[in-house]
């Protein structure tokens, strides 16, 4: 239906937390955060430079480590993961040097 009313040149705003419903739908994606424009860009451009980093510390840490560029942090103890933006081998390479780690994988999201 989304499909139908958006090829009829009319514009359709669609909410989800789903992101695999939204790679199907979508054109153009804008995440608001509490209320806020956080990020609007065409979906290939946004897949494209933003990237999911999965690290391993050899140490608990503490607090949520820090890369320019990270988006968003979760995880604890020696396992953390980041939303992070340009290219998936710069996010790898700037933690790198920052934190005595294993870098577990960089997947597209």
């Amino acid at each position: 239906m989304i499909r139908t009313v958006a090829g009829e040149g009319r514009t359709v705003l669609f909410s989800s937390h789903l992101l695999d419903e939204v790679e199907r739908v979508a054109d153009r994606v804008t995440i608001l955060h509490q209320g806020k424009l956080v990020l609007s860009d065409v979906l290939d451009e946004l897949l494209a430079s933003h990237h999911m980093l999965t690290v391993r510390f050899e140490h608990p840490q503490e607090r949520t480590p820090t890369l320019a560029g990270a988006l968003d942090w979760s995880g604890e103890g020696t396992e953390w993961t980041c939303v992070c933006n340009g290219k998936s081998s710069d996010c790898g390479a700037k933690l790198l040097p920052q934190e005595r780690c294993l870098l577990k994988s960089v997947m597209r999201t």
